[in-house]
């Protein structure tokens, strides 16, 4: 018997893990739209509503990491490294609290409008988690689906690339719009707030990468 012929078999014996990755995911890809959703608003009492929403989620998350922590507590066997489902789980969680976050700011600084930019920064969010809920789905079948799930981490790098484009361009523009200091400080912090949630998706598709590694 080949080491991953034992991995597989190994990975078969403890799979109530995989399905709280697959939970932690489909939270992200919900909270993810409702933060876009967020920005279409055409109402604060909308966006509010919509910001509870995401709350929402946050919480459920927490209580996910919880359940995850005590499998991971009680099992003798995992499908790997304990340390590294720990760090994978925690990542996908610190996504959650950073779509939060920029929910958060979105809501508290209550702009009219926001540029192409921005929007285009938040639709990059929801396809990220998208992609992190395809690895999540294929996880218990690392070994065969290695190369899918490579290239949904490429994929996921490329968006945190392209956000990182999309935060420099805004930042030069914001100031040659002729906003007063607090606009501009304002303006600043969302997006820098709405960036770092891109760096941590790629933060969770770096971890599986280096799971992989280790297969």
């Amino acid at each position: 018997m080949t080491f991953n012929q034992f991995l597989q078999k190994f990975v078969a014996k403890e799979e109530r893990f995989f399905p709280l990755f697959i939970r932690q995911a489909e939270l992200a890809v919900k909270a993810s739209g409702y933060l876009r959703d967020m920005l279409d608003a055409e109402d604060q009492e909308t966006r509010e509503d919509l910001r509870k929403k995401i709350k929402q989620q946050e919480k459920s998350g927490d209580d996910i990491l919880l359940e995850f922590n005590h499998q991971l507590t009680i099992r003798t066997l995992t499908p790997f490294d304990r340390d590294d489902m720990h760090e994978l789980a925690q990542s996908m969680d610190d996504l959650l609290d950073r779509i939060d976050d920029s929910a958060n700011v979105v809501a508290t600084h209550a702009f009219e409008s926001f540029g192409d930019n921005i929007k285009n920064m938040t639709d990059n969010i929801v396809r990220e988690c998208g992609y992190l809920l395809d690895i999540m789905n294929k996880l218990p079948d690392m070994i065969t689906k290695s190369d899918e799930i490579y290239q949904l981490c490429i994929k996921i790098k490329e968006i945190e690339h392209e956000n990182d484009d999309h935060h420099d361009e805004y930042i030069n523009k914001l100031f040659k719009r002729g906003l007063d200091l607090i606009g501009i400080i304002k303006r600043k912090d969302m997006v820098h707030i709405i960036e770092k949630t891109t760096d941590f998706g790629k933060y969770c598709a770096d971890k599986v990468r280096s799971i992989m590694t280790k297969q």
